[in-house]
C-alpha cells in the first residue's frame, strides 16, 4: 500500500515538472513572440519575423533535421530583424558582416606559424615568433606593420633594426634623428621584459659601447687620432669605474665628495618632502666621475664645434648628437641606480 501511495507521489511529481516545463516553454515563445511584434513595427527592411510556435527541446546533436531548419530558419529571421532595427539602411550588410568568417586570419595562416613555433630552437625565437606585430600609424596616416619583438628593445636599438628591415625591403627610411623624434613625440609604447630583470645597468652599459662606436666613426671623419685615443681611454675607464669601484664609494650615508653623498644625492631637488639636508660641506671631488661627466659633455662639444669633422650631411651630425644625448642620458641613470642600490642595501 505504501508503495502504491508513493508510486501515485511520483507520477504527480513527474506531471507537475513537466506542466512546469510546458508552462516555461509556452512563456519563452510568448516574450519572444512579443518581442518580435514589437521589432516588426520598428523595422524599416524587409526583416520579418512570424510568432515562434516551436521550441527545440533536445540537444543539437539529437535534433531531426527538420527540426533544425525550421530552428535555423527562425534564427535567420531573428537576425534579420534585429540587424534592420540597429541598422536601417544597412540591414542586409549587417547580416553579412556578422555571418561572413574573418578573412584576417584563416588556418592556412596559422599553419606556418606553428610550424615555425615547433622548430624553434630556443626559448627566445618562440617569443618572437609569437609576438606577432602591431601597425603604427605615422603623421601622414600612413600605417606601417612593426614587430612587437621590435618594442622589447630600446629606442636606439629599434631605429637600427627598423633601418635594417627598411634596407632588406629596399624602402627608402627617413633620418637617424627623425625616426628618434618619432619615437618621442608619438610616444611609442615599449614592452617590458617578461623576465623582471632590471635593465638600468645594461641600458648604462650599452651606452658607453654606443660612446665608443661614435668615437670610431669620428675618427673616420675628422678627428684627431690623439682625441680619439683619449675619448676611448675616459669611456673604458668610466665603465671600469661604475661597475667595479663606485658602489664602494657609496657605502658611507654622508660623504664630503658631492658623487657619493647618498644623503644628496638621494634628494629630490624639486619637492622639499624629499629632500634632507646634508650636516657637512661637499669639498672633495672624485676624478673618475668628475672625468665621466668631463667626456660626456667633451664628446657633446666635438660635434656641435669641431671644425676638422667632415659630416656627410646635417642629418648625420643630429644623429651624433643625439645618440650622445641619450647614451648619456642612460650612463648618468646607471650611476644614480647604483647609489639607490646601495642605498636599498644598506636600509
Amino acid at each position: 500500500m505504501n508503495a502504491c501511495r508513493d508510486a501515485a507521489l511520483t507520477h504527480t511529481q513527474s506531471s507537475g515538472d513537466d506542466e512546469a516545463a510546458e508552462s516555461t516553454s509556452e512563456f519563452a515563445m510568448s516574450a519572444f513572440t512579443d518581442a518580435t511584434e514589437k521589432l516588426n513595427r520598428l523595422a524599416t527592411g524587409g526583416g520579418r519575423v512570424s510568432p515562434l510556435t516551436f521550441q527545440l527541446k533536445s540537444t543539437w546533436e539529437e535534433a531531426k533535421e527538420h527540426e533544425k531548419e525550421i530552428c535555423i530558419d527562425k534564427a535567420t529571421e531573428a537576425c534579420t530583424l534585429v540587424c534592420d532595427v540597429i541598422a536601417p539602411k544597412a540591414g542586409q550588410e549587417l547580416v553579412q558582416a556578422c555571418f561572413t568568417p574573418d578573412k584576417g586570419t584563416s588556418h592556412m595562416d596559422l599553419v606556418p606559424l606553428m610550424q615555425a613555433y615547433s622548430n624553434a630552437m630556443t626559448s627566445t625565437l618562440k617569443t618572437q615568433i609569437l609576438s606577432l606585430t602591431r601597425k603604427l600609424r605615422l603623421s601622414s596616416g600612413e600605417k606601417i606593420t612593426m614587430p612587437n619583438v621590435i618594442r622589447k628593445v630600446t629606442r636606439s636599438t629599434m631605429v637600427k633594426q627598423y633601418l635594417q628591415f627598411c634596407e632588406e625591403e629596399q624602402f627608402e627610411p627617413l633620418s637617424r634623428s627623425t625616426l628618434f623624434r618619432i619615437l618621442e613625440v608619438r610616444e611609442a609604447s615599449q614592452l617590458k621584459s617578461l623576465n623582471g630583470l632590471d635593465n638600468t645597468a645594461a641600458d648604462g652599459s650599452a651606452g658607453f659601447a654606443q660612446l665608443l662606436q661614435i668615437v670610431d666613426e669620428l675618427d673616420q671623419i675628422g678627428l684627431a687620432k690623439n682625441v680619439a685615443d683619449e675619448l676611448r681611454r675616459a669611456l673604458s675607464e668610466g665603465k671600469r669605474y661604475l661597475k667595479t669601484q663606485f658602489q664602494s664609494h657609496c657605502q658611507e650615508d654622508e660623504r664630503e665628495c658631492l658623487d657619493h653623498c647618498r644623503k644628496f644625492g638621494l634628494s629630490d631637488p624639486n619637492d622639499p618632502d624629499f629632500q634632507e639636508q646634508c650636516s657637512h660641506q661637499h669639498t672633495l671631488l672624485c676624478s673618475q666621475c668628475d672625468e665621466i661627466t668631463f667626456v660626456l659633455q667633451k664628446m657633446q662639444q666635438i660635434v656641435k664645434d669641431n671644425k676638422t669633422l667632415v659630416f656627410y650631411s646635417e642629418d648625420q651630425k643630429n644623429d651624433l648628437l643625439y645618440d650622445i644625448q641619450k647614451s648619456s642620458e642612460a650612463i648618468v641613470q646607471w650611476k644614480a641606480h647604483i647609489m639607490r642600490s646601495v642605498n636599498q642595501e644598506c636600509a
